[in-house]
């Protein structure tokens, strides 16, 4: 069984080496606050249901609802496609079993350290973290009983219709997650590079999906920042030009940055 190897990074330039390893292979990235955050998505993290099945069905209704009343509040017509509309579904907010996930690592960054937790003291505590992962080499595994060898999935492909696309009680979805190429359909995801794991039945988080499975070692890694670096760690990214505008590119995005750069934080 593969090992999960986690890289500590006290500066930017020793992040820039960390995921400048292997630079011919795709990588995803995906920053989060707390490097004890596991990777499951938002519709698996139910604080009273913990059984797949129910939280398919729920996931059904809820897409039936969003279908039903959202045509109003959006300018052009609603995505047929059930996987696209999902896509519409994640950028809103809406539980799903998608996973965000960035094919640029420095916003990946961004996002593991733009709100910091701090103690009473005002200082910095906990270890935020970048989760690396090779799609290909992921896909590769997931999908070993049909020789897959090509790039993440697109929607439209039919292994990834006949798959993760939930028809009736989801008894016919695959297990594992799997690496996806998502639906650009807002300047956000395109700032931010945009990608996603889309799970199936199973609830189990990722990292754990990994040690259980025949992956290659390297195929998910995990890059931590200690709370006594993560605040010079995010000044020197800020000086490096990725702000709160370029990662969300409208007046939320100008506003955050503004308020940080005044001093007030960006919440």
């Amino acid at each position: 069984m593969p090992t999960l190897e986690t890289i500590e990074i006290r500066t930017l330039s020793g992040y820039a080496r960390a995921i400048a390893a292997e630079p011919d292979e795709l990588k995803w990235f995906r920053g989060v606050s707390s490097s004890t955050h596991r990777l499951v998505p938002s519709l698996y993290r139910h604080p009273t249901i913990g059984v797949s099945a129910q939280l398919l069905g729920l996931e059904a209704s809820l897409i039936t609802r969003f279908r039903e009343r959202a045509q109003p509040m959006v300018s052009r017509a609603l995505p047929v496609d059930r996987l696209e509309l999902m896509f519409l579904m994640q950028h809103h907010g809406m539980p799903t079993r998608l996973l965000d996930w960035s094919e640029n690592a420095f916003v990946a960054l961004f996002f593991a350290l733009c709100d910091l937790r701090r103690d009473a003291t005002g200082t910095t505590t906990g270890s935020s973290c970048v989760w690396r992962l090779k799609p290909v080499l992921w896909n590769r595994t997931v999908h070993a009983h049909i020789n897959y060898s090509g790039e993440p999935f697109s929607v439209g492909d039919s292994r990834l219709t006949n798959g993760y696309v939930q028809v009736g009680d989801g008894a016919t979805l695959m297990d594992r997650p799997v690496a996806v190429y998502g639906v650009h359909n807002s300047p956000r995801i395109v700032s931010q590079r945009g990608v996603f794991t889309l799970f199936g039945r199973s609830m189990d988080p990722m990292e754990d999906v990994f040690t259980a499975g025949a992956f290659e070692d390297g195929t998910l890694q995990k890059i931590e920042i200690n709370g006594v670096h993560q605040e010079s760690v995010f000044r020197e990214l800020l000086g490096a030009g990725v702000l709160d505008s370029t990662v969300f590119p409208d007046l939320d995005g100008l506003a955050r940055e503004l308020k940080r750069s005044a001093g007030f934080g960006a919440r």
